[in-house]
């Protein structure tokens, strides 16, 4: 499923605790741990990120490429994202959004933006929140072999993978009639979708050398692990 956005576009459906690999690097998070009021709107280094602990609309300015979108938040929140044309697409899910040890829920998809906007972002929230709009690529590309766990709705990586074929191996063992509808390999540059996987052993094509992003796509109560070899 893709959905345009006049700036942005959203694929697979609701995913998070913080997916800790046992090897390779995550992106790392900017923003303050316990972000305070009045709330506010920070961007350095391709990293815009949007702090509160309430009700907040901001305006945030977006270019065309890929994005890593992370939510973090402690008690309730709920996110509209709005582009200039007014169109939104839902892109946050509390569904998917897992306890992390930090105590915050959290949930990460990647997404690739078709154009440059301003886009309005409208929050609601009763605690503290952390919202990471991340440019890729972003981070250092950690080598294959790599082992990443988590719960819920989240994107992990970058990874490395050559040009040709790679294995990514999806467990969700306690999966039972939960859904886990869109696990899917994304390019950690342009954040567009490479490859739909599924849960077992999966032989995929990749197109070029370069960083990837793997998406799992569950409810939050739902422990998964993948494994990317090559």
């Amino acid at each position: 499923m893709a959905v345009l956005l006049s700036g942005c576009t959203t694929t697979g459906t609701p995913q998070a605790v913080t997916p800790t690999p046992t090897a390779g690097a995550q992106p790392t998070a900017t923003g303050t741990a316990t972000p305070a009021t009045p709330a506010g709107v920070t961007t350095e280094d391709g990293v815009t990120t949007i702090t509160g602990s309430g009700d907040q609309t901001v305006t945030v300015n977006t270019v065309e490429g890929g994005y890593l979108l992370r939510y973090r938040y402690k008690n309730d929140l709920e996110i509209t994202h709005k582009a200039s044309s007014g169109m939104s697409v839902p892109l946050f899910s509390s569904a998917g959004a897992a306890m992390g040890s930090d105590g915050y829920y959290t949930m990460s998809r990647v997404e690739h933006w078709y154009s440059d906007d301003t886009e309005t972002i409208e929050i609601k929230a009763n605690g503290p929140y952390i919202i990471e709009m991340i440019q890729l690529p972003h981070g250092t590309a950690a080598p294959a072999p790599q082992t990443y766990t988590g719960a819920g709705w989240r994107a992990v990586g970058p990874f490395n993978l050559n040009a040709g074929q790679a294995t990514i191996d999806v467990t969700i063992p306690d999966l039972g009639t939960a859904y886990a509808a869109a696990i899917t390999l994304d390019d950690g540059t342009t954040g567009n979708f490479v490859s739909t996987l599924e849960i077992g052993t999966n032989t995929v094509d990749v197109p070029e050398t370069g960083a990837y992003y793997v998406e799992v796509n569950t409810n939050k109560a739902k422990n998964w692990e993948v494994k990317i070899t090559q």
